[in-house]
């Protein structure tokens, strides 16, 4: 309740309860601010000397205290929707919802388009500008042209996927024919007939996390603590779900996330998502650990976006032959997962001496690297931790564009800070991300670090975020807290253990169905026009003050 009245407060003698804002307790607001500026430009300086002088965001331009809250706070301090009047009684603002955080951003400096950073204009947003600006990818300074970071719409229609590199466009793909299956409604379904058909150690690999799983599980619980707030008498007769990622047109902002080994799960394997994927006309990222070579995923879904995940090896030559056949294979982003410098302990896949089923292999590596079928999992985690580098730094964020001439999309931010470094050092985008709850037991569920993480970003990158996605209308409010785009990895997987790559493409429609019916009943027709004023969090009715209802009229 930091910074706030109690519930029985009164307000110079009229209104409801008096909010009282850090913006009253001077040198408060700055006091708190200071701090976190100043660790930020601290692991800066630790990571570069030079960064320190561009990761100055305690600069002299001082800022109040901005608490979004999911869309609380307006400049005036009161929340920005009014408080209903009810039965001619009104009632005051809610106690403080969630912990305030202090990001810098100013208006005037702001690529802010609409969709990105998605804040409702009636949040208070008295930012300064952030670091390096001016090197921001695809800026005259940084020597990147727009167009090879994606930059602008492009596409012809919403299953058209943009265009290609060389600038022609894709053609139509059209729909898979899905089968009547009364059976599979929800994406519970999928996941219940998905895990019946998969072996125990693959059914361990697939849905277990590290440790005691308490990440695995807030992932999916976290969005049941949001609550929608709907907009009625709205015309929803037509909705659009169609958006753009890194200027690639999409059908809807729902993708695949990069997901190991899909050929345990069913024979067609990465082949069988990545047609689903191109059908549904929506990006898939294929894992660097696939059992499918990103050629030949490639060569089966010729007009799938695709971008692909990436691991940065010890062996520095083996890592840029990956990215060079990614970028001659015609991936259009390479995505680097960042929260992976050692592996994370799964219990399950110990218990189950879990490895890869012989005949299966990782395609994209080769020789012996690419035989796993006689480690355990104890030797998978020997295998991950001599090959993947964990020495990896920004750094190696210019060296990556450098080599391959795309956007880099940086998987693995949950927090503020990295989110600041992830632009300094010019990647292009964030994948809000926590290994779907596989390496650090204890990180935060990714829908709860989303808000803070779009607010660092200041709306000049666009934010995705995976983890916990079961339904559409999770997807609905991930958006309404400022992620352009959401992933979902172990549905894919257990649509395509279901039934292949008709299962991939009956749980994508399942999340399609949803997504379009939560943001008709939303009042928001347009999806890219989903803000923070459809969302809050479950406290702010909990709290709210009810001893203001006459208690006769309850």
């Amino acid at each position: 309740m930091r910074g706030h009245a109690t519930a029985g407060a009164s307000a110079s003698g009229k209104g409801g309860p008096k909010r009282v804002t850090k913006a009253e307790r001077p040198g408060e607001s700055n006091r708190t601010a200071d701090t976190r500026n100043s660790a930020v430009s601290e692991a800066a300086a630790q990571q570069d000397p030079a960064a320190s002088k561009t990761l100055d965001v305690a600069s002299s331009k001082r800022h109040v205290d901005v608490q979004p809250r999911l869309g609380l706070n307006s400049p005036s301090g009161q929340p920005h929707y009014a408080f209903p009047q009810i039965f001619g009684q009104g009632f005051g603002p809610p106690a403080q919802v969630g912990p305030p955080f202090d990001v810098d951003f100013d208006h005037s400096r702001a690529l802010h388009q609409e969709g990105l950073g998605r804040q409702d204009p009636g949040i208070n947003q008295n930012f300064s500008p952030g670091p390096n600006l001016n090197q921001f990818p695809g800026s005259a300074a940084d020597g990147t042209s727009p167009a090879v970071l994606g930059a602008g719409p492009q596409g012809n229609g919403p299953n058209a996927l943009g265009n290609r590199p060389d600038g022609s466009s894709r053609a139509k793909v059209p729909p898979i024919e899905l089968s009547y299956d009364s059976d599979v409604v929800t994406m519970a379904d999928i996941e219940r007939l998905g895990d019946a058909k998969l072996e125990r150690t693959v059914r361990g690999y697939y849905d277990s996390g590290a440790d005691r799983e308490q990440t695995l599980r807030e992932n999916v619980q976290a969005f049941s603590r949001l609550r929608f707030r709907p907009q009625v008498l709205v015309d929803v007769s037509k909705t659009s779900t169609a958006t753009t990622v890194l200027g690639r047109e999409i059908s809807m902002p729902i993708g695949i996330a990069p997901s190991a080994m899909q050929k345990m799960a069913h024979p067609v394997g990465e082949v069988g998502t990545a047609k689903a994927a191109e059908a549904a006309g929506t990006v898939m990222i294929l894992s660097t650990l696939s059992t499918t070579s990103m050629e030949d995923v490639r060569r089966s879904a010729p007009n799938c976006l695709l971008w692909y995940q990436l691991y940065v090896y010890r062996n520095r030559s083996l890592t840029e032959s990956l990215v060079r056949r990614a970028v001659q294979a015609g991936y259009s982003a390479l995505v680097l997962t960042v929260d992976a410098p050692v592996f994370g302990l799964r219990v399950a896949d110990v218990k189950n001496n879990f490895s890869l089923p012989p005949g299966l292999k990782l395609a994209n590596l080769e020789g012996s690297l690419s035989e796993l079928s006689s480690m355990s999992s104890s030797g998978l985690t020997e295998y991950t931790n001599k090959l993947f580098s964990p020495s990896v730094t920004w750094e190696d964020v210019p060296w990556l564009r450098r080599i391959s001439g795309l956007p880099i999309v940086i998987k693995g931010v949950v927090t503020p800070e990295a989110a600041m470094y992830a632009q300094t050092y010019g990647a292009a985008a964030i994948l809000v991300s926590n290994h779907g709850g596989r390496q650090l037991d204890g990180a935060p569920a990714t829908i709860e670090a989303l808000p803070e993480i779009v607010a660092a970003t200041r709306g000049r990158m666009e934010v995705y975020m995976d983890g916990g996605v079961r339904s559409g209308a999770d997807a609905a409010k991930a958006l309404s807290l400022g992620a352009r785009a959401v992933f979902v990895g172990r549905p894919a997987l257990w649509g395509l253990s279901y039934n292949g790559t008709e299962g991939v493409a009956r749980m994508l429609d399942i999340l399609r169905s949803e997504f379009e019916r939560t943001i008709a009943l939303l009042g928001c027709p347009d999806s890219n026009k989903l803000t923070s004023r459809y969302v809050v969090r479950e406290e702010y009715y909990s709290q709210l003050n009810w001893r203001n209802f006459p208690r006769q009229e309850l």
